[in-house]
């Protein structure tokens, strides 16, 4: 963890991999971070949002994405879906429910009233 967000700064504190982290803010890349009742930066790609793989099955972490970056959206046909399917949460009709199957004219969306989530270009 550094004073600045640059590798120039001075390091405050060495953090062990595994550790869990509060990302406050985001600036090219860096992450400011509370650990430990400390506040400093570190780089967005020793940071992940999924915990790091156990010994038997090490994995490529994912670095985590920040929050509110502009990006160039891919051009998208009206009729897609707008995200990928979750499990356990009938939103959408392309939502998984536990038991696997799809949730279709159970989906919040297909049901008229109440909440109506954005689920379609």
């Amino acid at each position: 963890m550094r004073t600045e967000p640059n590798t120039s700064s001075n390091i405050i504190r060495q953090i062990e991999a595994g550790q869990s982290v509060k990302a406050l803010n985001h600036r090219s890349g860096w992450f400011s971070v509370s650990y430990q009742n400390r506040t400093g930066w570190v780089y967005g790609a020793f940071i992940s949002e999924d915990p790091p793989p156990s010994r038997a099955r090490r994995a490529k972490v994912r670095p985590v994405t920040p929050p509110a970056v502009a990006r160039i959206a891919p051009i998208r046909r009206s009729g897609q879906p707008i995200r990928s399917p979750y499990v356990g949460r009938c939103d959408c009709p392309y939502d998984l429910m536990r038991n696997g199957r799809l949730c279709g004219g159970r989906s919040a969306y297909s049901r008229p009233g109440g909440r109506d989530p954005t689920c379609y270009y």
